[in-house]
């Protein structure tokens, strides 16, 4: 087993994964984004604010699942088994 990813790389990998799943489910930001408020994520959830938000990668793991469960997407792969990036 490898050791810990650093920071900085594991925030990259969300970042990717997050742009590849909303591509993969054709996904605009500002699609994401009222997708979002219909969640309840109130009026901060515009469109500006979530593609800086995933541009910038600085996100927590409760915008991420968000974001997932916003777009449908119930099953994530976090990349393939011995596979290090």
């Amino acid at each position: 087993m490898a050791g810990p990813t650093a920071g900085n790389d594991t925030t990259l990998k969300a970042k990717r994964i997050l742009k590849a799943e909303m591509q993969r489910r054709g996904f605009t930001y500002k699609e994401l984004a009222d997708a979002l408020r219909q969640r309840g994520a109130g009026p901060a959830a515009n469109e500006a604010n979530i593609r800086n938000q995933i541009n910038r990668g600085g996100f927590g793991a409760g915008f991420f699942i968000e974001c997932c469960l916003a777009m449908g997407s119930y099953v994530v792969r976090l990349g393939e088994p011995g596979q290090d990036e």
